[in-house]
């Protein structure tokens, strides 16, 4: 492709860094052979927001290990394996995707690789479950 003003704007995506997803998951999940999720001791634990977004990281692994599975989910998926309310799901969500944590496509929802340090950081400033629900600073 010939070099123009504009086709400098074009970028590869960004990589999935499988390390830092682990990362993010090791503490919170495990995964059935049968691509089920098992949660460790520590997500209940969880905020209802910290769950939220252990679910779609998880799912993003899950997309990642078997074949023909989908990173996005709906919020109905995320409340059915939550057990966090409809309300609660749809509000975190538009929060998340505000502040550039998660996106949409076809009102499913997912994290884009290139969010994964800034969920880092969400996860470790995370309030323990019984604790005031963390502040969303703004970016």
């Amino acid at each position: 492709m010939k070099e123009t003003p504009l086709s400098k704007l074009i970028v590869e995506e960004v990589e999935l860094n499988e390390q830092l997803l682990h990362d993010l998951l090791e503490p919170y999940i495990r995964f059935k052979k049968t691509g089920g999720l098992r949660f460790t001791e520590n997500y209940p634990k969880l905020s209802k927001y910290g769950k939220i977004i252990v679910l779609l990281l998880s799912q993003k692994a899950k997309a990642r290990l078997i074949k023909n599975e989908n990173e996005k989910l709906r919020p109905l998926d995320i409340v059915k394996i939550s057990g966090v309310s409809r309300k609660t799901v749809d509000s975190a969500l538009d929060k998340f995707k505000k502040r550039g944590l998660t996106t949409s496509e076809e009102k499913k929802h997912f994290i884009p690789n290139y969010s994964l340090p800034s969920v880092k950081k969400f996860l470790e400033r995370q309030k323990l479950k019984g604790k005031k629900r963390p502040r969303m600073k703004r970016a």
